[in-house]
């Protein structure tokens, strides 16, 4: 969804920059997402923690909140019933191991390894589907919306079928326009 830059500008405090940690702290609580510079301006709402590491690495960050104990932590602090949630005060008290900076690097370099290859990935993966389109001859198929559609009487009363699902592209028919 887009936000005007004025209203945009106006939620300073729900600003989310690359290197941030997200969180969720309502229902969907523990799911976690690391922040690439892959997006442009974004705004999240209440149901996330948006956390902005300053001490440690964000990779790192998410990578711990990713990992099963990371994972208990955090749902150790859930409150309510029918509609859990973490509060913010609380996501302050989570405790984050004391690792050392080579340890730490070592963790970011293999979370920026590994987003680097799900970004070749996709490259990739759309130029398999491309290829194989073409290869199918599927990128020269039109599928757009016709408002009508022609055929002999000899052919429908042959066909013994007069419905529009049978004179449309899309059902597969032999029905020529």
């Amino acid at each position: 969804m887009h936000v005007p830059d004025a209203v945009y500008a106006t939620l300073r405090r729900s600003h989310i920059l690359p290197g941030d940690v997200l969180l969720g702290i309502v229902a969907t609580i523990g799911t976690v997402s690391f922040v690439t510079d892959r997006f442009g301006k974004l705004t999240g709402n209440c149901k996330i923690a948006i956390l902005r590491p300053r001490k440690i690495e964000g990779e790192f960050l998410a990578a711990y909140f990713l990992s099963d104990l990371g994972q208990r932590e955090i749902h150790r602090w859930a409150r309510g019933t029918i509609q859990t949630g973490v509060i913010l005060p609380d996501l302050k008290r989570l405790p984050i191991p004391v690792v050392g900076k080579t340890t730490r690097s070592r963790i970011t370099e293999l979370v920026r390894a590994a987003y680097a290859a799900r970004q070749t990935s996709v490259v990739c993966y759309s130029q398999g589907e491309s290829i194989l389109t073409a290869a199918l001859g599927l990128d020269r198929v039109d599928l757009s919306p016709h408002l009508f559609y022609e055929d002999t009487y000899s052919h429908t009363a042959d066909a013994a079928r007069f419905d529009p699902e049978y004179y449309s592209p899309r059902s597969g028919t032999s029905c020529e326009q």
